[in-house]
């Protein structure tokens, strides 16, 4: 336990990756609560760095029952913890649905969790974005360098989520429109829709003239969310530049990568 201590504190993958499967796979014994709680700590830690959101999920989870048990206060960052990890998961399992976490929901630190828990469930990136700027949610939330390090893949999941929402209805958007709904700006709201394109979650393509995001091609004008209408491209037109599109794409994802690595966390916490 303490060779893991130690090890993911100075962020050697290789000995933690080495030391977390000998201690699981040790059989004769029954370690203690709290040193099984620190085990299943450094290895929820070390699945959350390879984004391995729901074994990270099970270990916060045997964490947080481990250092509850032995009534270390290491359970309280175990289950804030458990709520990230099972927001970047996906889980369908509420973290706070045992009666042991539901014993400490009213805990100062795990309010600002359950809050964002809320506003990733209901896709409230508005109340998503209230929460993370709260000065009372600093100490459990942005001083917490975990949690910290984790919160640009998060904010980025929650816009996808409200983006996959947002252009259902419609079959073209302005890049304008999806910018305001998601509080940023029209480059960052155009990197978010290129990147999402090339990863398979939005079908469709970005009109750079038009300032649109094109999710069918139709001959007749359709309507676009934000403003007035499109004109749509002819079938033949849209296949024939398709392979234009996907070049395009990816210039464009190369371009702007860079500026969001940094944007997205200063604009979580200005």
């Amino acid at each position: 336990a303490l060779e893991l201590q130690l090890f993911t504190e100075r962020y050697d993958p290789v000995k933690i990756r080495g030391v977390y499967q000998a201690a699981m796979n040790i059989k004769s014994a029954i370690p203690p609560p709290r040193v099984l709680g620190i085990i299943r700590e450094s290895g929820g830690k070390m699945f959350m760095r390879q984004s391995m959101w729901k074994e990270a999920h099970e270990c916060f989870l045997q964490a947080f029952r481990s250092f509850d048990e032995a009534g270390d206060h290491r359970r309280i960052a175990n289950l804030k913890y458990l709520v990230l990890a099972s927001m970047l998961s996906d889980s369908e399992i509420n973290p706070f649905a045992t009666n042991e976490a539901q014993s400490y929901q009213a805990d100062p630190e795990i309010v600002a969790m359950t809050e964002l828990i809320s506003a990733c469930t209901n896709n409230d990136i508005r109340q998503f974005d209230r929460v993370l700027k709260d000065k009372k949610n600093s100490r459990s939330i942005l001083e917490d360098q975990f949690i910290y390090s984790y919160l640009e893949p998060l904010i980025r999941k929650v816009r996808c989520q409200v983006l996959v929402v947002l252009v259902k209805p419609y079959t073209a958007v302005r890049l304008s429109f999806v910018a305001k709904q998601l509080m940023v700006s029209e480059e960052e709201a155009e990197a978010l829709c290129v990147a999402m394109i090339l990863d398979g979650q939005l079908a469709g393509r970005i009109d750079q003239l038009a300032g649109v995001v094109r999710l069918a091609a139709k001959s007749s004008n359709v309507r676009t969310a934000g403003g007035s209408k499109a004109s749509g491209n002819k079938p033949a037109a849209a296949e024939a530049g398709a392979t234009r599109d996907r070049y395009a794409l990816l210039t464009q994802l190369a371009q702007k990568s860079s500026q969001l690595h940094s944007v997205v966390l200063n604009q979580a916490i200005a």
